[in-house]
């Protein structure tokens, strides 16, 4: 098993999900048999750093120390605007010697301060695309895909496109399968709103191998309304229109007349959905010829939920909401030994920025505790006693959770908080801990898709939904549904505007490269994989 190590850098404002959303990638791909990606961070001094909305990360050593890893990836966040000299120092001597080089957002700021991308094509966030490409003209910057990799080089776009990225490596390194089970693990697909199913109807083809086919597919899902005949699309792929049209159904399922349909209908439906465009323009953004042929498909594909279409897209103007908590607001996130990281600090990223938000992690003793991988450490600044009556509890999952279902120190924090608070809310399994403090009895509530029968055992009504509100009780799926959770949460706190633009400035339009989303769809070896090796089997 040849193993690879990898070096995330750490610096003060860090953006924490830029950190956490990599490692999580690379640490499920080394649950694999003959995978393994050593994980290690490092500041320039060894010192802990404070990320940029206020958690506290302990690396694991200084830069000085670190050697020459595999992959170095720089993640951004507000320090690289103003990075230390010591460090584009460091990167400047050091970063020529890694076997790659990646940076995550505005880490790309930090590579080219330091001369390491002249004469390579890049992105970053796209606010910082223009900034980019005039300070340094020796940089080719390319503001429109979500990452970009160029040799040795790759570079993603804002904040959780960084997710994707570690995708698309993990099948360098080790093939789709692989990288297709990391994607399932985090439950991670295409567009996630959301009001939207774990297991996901957005699609129910497969993406395909062969690249110039993805390519394809890709293109499909960006232009909806271009021209989608089969001649249109062969030519993209430089097949025959037959060759092309036998292939396509090989490796999806599908013809691509179904495919096109499909996307054109799960467009029409978020335009009926997030937005009040009338009957023409969701028409011609759908790739639809008629407002009443597109209302008649949207009714045909949404089957159970054709109720809530109407005969014609023509909608009220929706009412924004308005803040319903108190501001500030009181957040505190729990922590426990082996938690999984992203299912804190996504979440963490989204809720910090409601305004004058206090977010605090809390666990049963102040300091540093260990995600479930042991690459990454979080600061606990208080103790559950500390913050008795938090305006809003989350507990994330992990392998740790099982570990504290009988911890009635924990629980019976969390019925106190609970008895007080304005928001109860859970990511993954940490609804299991909710549940074993019986505060879901009789509740809709959702966890990861592995646990939804255990989930029922301890007496709530388990869905398959990535996000469930149950009055003032929300629960998210497996892992990346947190960060969905977290803006669902943000409307409601500090109402809609706000979170449409905490979404824009973290670039959460995840396009990542494996349509993995459901046990439906994924490979039935692979479902049953999953369940035989599952902590959460009731078999």
């Amino acid at each position: 098993m040849k193993q690879r190590s990898v070096l995330v850098v750490l610096f003060d404002d860090v953006l924490s999900l830029d950190v956490s959303g990599p490692m999580e990638v690379f640490a499920g791909a080394s649950r694999t048999p003959g995978v393994s990606y050593e994980l290690r961070t490092a500041s320039l001094t060894g010192a802990p750093v404070r990320c940029s909305s206020g958690l506290t990360l302990v690396p694991d050593g200084a830069l000085v120390d670190a050697g020459v890893p595999d992959m170095l990836l720089v993640p951004g966040g507000p320090g690289t605007r103003t990075p230390d000299p010591a460090l584009i120092d460091w990167l400047r001597a050091n970063a020529p010697r890694a076997g790659q080089l990646v940076s995550v957002c505005s880490g790309a700021l930090l590579l080219a301060g330091s001369g390491q991308l002249d004469g390579h094509r890049v992105t970053t966030h796209w606010s910082l695309c223009e900034a980019l490409a005039r300070d340094h003209p020796a940089v080719e910057v390319d503001p429109e895909p979500i990452f970009v990799r160029d040799g040795r080089l790759a570079t993603s776009a804002g904040v959780t496109a960084g997710i994707d990225l570690a995708l698309a490596l993990v099948e360098d390194d080790h093939g789709r399968e692989v990288a297709l089970t990391v994607a399932r693990h985090l439950v991670v697909f295409l567009r996630r709103p959301g009001n939207q199913a774990q297991f996901s109807a957005q699609l129910t083809a497969q993406t395909a191998v062969r690249e110039p086919l993805r390519d394809v597919q890709h293109w499909i899902t960006q232009h909806p309304d271009a021209d989608l005949c089969v001649e249109a699309l062969a030519a993209r792929a430089r097949l025959s229109p037959r060759h092309f049209t036998r292939a396509f159904r090989a490796e999806t399922g599908l013809t691509p007349g179904r495919y096109v349909e499909r996307v054109r209908l799960e467009q029409a439906r978020r335009l009926l959905e997030d937005t009040t465009d009338g009957v023409a323009g969701i028409s011609r953004a759908s790739g639809y010829g008629t407002p009443r042929g597109d209302a008649a498909r949207l009714r045909q594909g949404t089957r159970n939920r054709a109720r809530r279409i109407p005969q014609t897209l023509q909608l009220p103007a929706r009412a924004v909401r308005t803040p319903t908590l108190r501001i500030p607001v009181q957040i505190a996130i729990v922590l426990f030994d082996r938690f999984t990281a992203l299912d804190a600090v996504g979440p963490y990223e989204i809720l910090s920025r409601a305004p004058g938000a206090e977010t605090v992690f809390v666990a049963e003793r102040t300091g540093a505790v260990r995600n479930d991988s042991g690459s990454l450490a979080l600061v606990a600044d208080r103790t559950l006693d500390d913050v008795p009556a938090p305006d809003l509890l989350l507990v994330p999952g992990g392998p740790g959770q099982s570990d504290q279902m009988e911890n009635e120190n924990l629980l019976g924090w969390l019925r106190a908080a609970d008895a007080t608070s304005t928001w109860t809310t859970s990511v993954c399994t940490g609804s299991l801990l909710l549940a074993a403090a019986g505060l879901l009895d009789g509740r809709r509530a959702t966890s990861h898709w592995l646990a939804l029968d255990m989930l029922g055992t301890y007496g709530a009504e388990p869905t398959g939904e990535r996000v469930v509100l149950d009055g003032k009780y929300v629960t998210a799926a497996g892992v990346s549904s947190g960060i969905d959770m977290g803006l669902t949460l943000l409307g409601r706190i500090a109402g809609d505007e706000h979170a449409r633009a905490v979404q824009l400035l973290t670039e959460y339009d995840p396009r990542p490269p494996y349509d993995a989303g459901s046990p439906e769809k994924a490979p039935a070896a692979l479902v049953e994989e999953f369940r035989t090796g599952s902590r959460f089997s009731l078999r």
